[in-house]
């Protein structure tokens, strides 16, 4: 009786580790922040910027946001605006030609992560 307690007992905690790791492997947080948004610059290509973020270019806070938009461009012209925005600030880049012409950073400075911040979240939730 008392081993196969300790069977279960054991099975359930690898099942338990099995589900954490899983869920961290699969739901890992993306690296935006302003350690990784100030390591852009100028030249860069759009892949490079991706590549040094880890995400493509969009909104990735659940919090309330403003964003500082700049001037559209003209229906001719062969740039763009890209937004990467996160908890901790904002990265605006300018590509012209496939290229960074100008990068603009935005720190949220007033930001301070809370320890459940830094537990990974489950997108949807």
């Amino acid at each position: 009786m008392r081993l196969r307690l300790i069977l279960v007992g054991v099975l359930g905690l690898s099942m338990f580790l099995a589900c954490v790791a899983l869920r961290t492997a699969l739901f890992t947080p993306p690296k935006l922040d302003r350690a990784h948004m100030r390591q852009i610059q100028e030249g860069m290509t759009r892949e490079e910027v991706e590549a040094v973020l880890g995400v493509p270019p969009g909104i990735y806070t659940d919090r309330q946001i403003m964003i500082h938009a700049p001037p559209r461009p003209d229906e001719d012209s062969d740039w763009i605006w890209e937004f990467w925005i996160c908890d901790e600030g904002e990265l605006v880049v300018l590509f012209k030609d496939g290229r960074a012409e100008r990068v603009l950073v935005h720190l949220n400075n007033k930001y301070e992560r809370s320890p459940f911040d830094r537990l990974p979240r489950i997108p949807g939730l």
